[in-house]
């Protein structure tokens, strides 16, 4: 989760300095990522994120999470 008082632009460009944006929450500054575990939460923690949750625990925060692409 990113500060909510910030852009939808910059919680989304701060997202994907971190990792690749998997989902996104019912409200724009709450991202789903996937990245390198062992180095996810430290980047995201560098790019401003205030809140960090179990990818598990992630789908309840989700409104719509994105297929990958064939």
């Amino acid at each position: 989760m990113f500060p909510p008082w910030w852009t939808p632009a910059r919680a989304a460009g701060a997202a994907t300095s971190a990792g690749d944006i998997s989902g996104a929450g019912a409200v724009p500054f709450i991202l789903i990522l996937r990245g390198d575990p062992a180095t996810l939460g430290g980047r995201l923690r560098a790019a401003g994120a205030l809140v960090l949750l179990d990818p598990d625990a992630a789908g309840v925060c989700a409104k719509t999470v994105l297929e990958p692409r064939p």
